[in-house]
């Protein structure tokens, strides 16, 4: 159609590769951390990822940069450090441990938390779709982790009575 905006496919393509590489790089990053500390992996990975966002988009960045005031720096540097460094040394510590099918399920878990703090602290409007599909991924999460679940309390079991393993 002639009023169909092909710009925003843009931002929908983002977000769609944001989680294909997320699953390369879980997918990649359990052999590594068989070599590395999830904290070296993460350091190596963040330092590649700024060099190329800086090849693709570096003058625009850094001249944006420079205009940013200095509350937006504070929250900058909170994000980088809570949701981006604490965050994916977590997911890698258990990548490490946890099989990568299992994990990937809990990416989903973001909305469950993403609408609640949208509408308190950005006043948005909660609505009964995304209360429903909060539901509908709690529900899906608990049917895809209760089997491994149910293997940990087993093993956990097996562990203290030897005998009816």
């Amino acid at each position: 159609r002639k009023d169909f905006q092909w710009m925003g496919l843009g931002a929908s393509l983002v977000f769609v590769s944001s989680f294909i590489c997320e699953a390369a790089y879980s997918v990649i990053g359990k052999p590594l951390l068989r070599r590395a500390s999830p904290m070296k992996l993460l350091t190596v990975s963040l330092l590649a990822g700024l060099a190329g966002n800086l090849i693709i988009d570096g003058p625009a960045t850094v001249a944006a940069a420079c205009l940013l005031p200095a509350k937006a720096w504070v929250l900058l540097v909170l994000l980088a450090l809570i949701c981006t460094a604490l965050g994916y040394g977590v997911w890698l510590m258990v990548i490490r441990e946890s099989q990568v099918n299992v994990v990937a399920l809990t990416v989903f878990s973001q909305s469950i938390f993403g609408v609640p703090i949208a509408v308190l602290w950005l006043h948005e409007t909660f609505h009964t779709g995304q209360w429903l599909g909060c539901l509908v991924i709690l529900t899906g999460l608990l049917i895809g982790l209760s089997r491994q679940i149910g293997s940990s309390a087993q093993n956990k079991k097996a562990c203290a009575d030897p005998a009816q393993a």
